[in-house]
């Protein structure tokens, strides 16, 4: 969420934009996992073995 500097109404309302919203936890969850350590160090050793 973006919003400009030094007006706390704009962030005031995307926070509750934020809780009000449905989220889909199975696609947070899978977003997430492709930053897990294990998977970024993966992803690192595949480009130094192909360069």
């Amino acid at each position: 969420m973006l919003v400009e500097t030094g007006n706390s109404q704009p962030l005031a309302g995307k926070i509750v934009v934020a809780l009000d919203k449905d989220w889909d936890e199975g696609k947070i969850i899978n977003y997430a996992k492709q930053y897990q350590w294990d998977n970024i160090a993966e992803q690192i050793l595949e480009i130094y073995e192909n360069v």
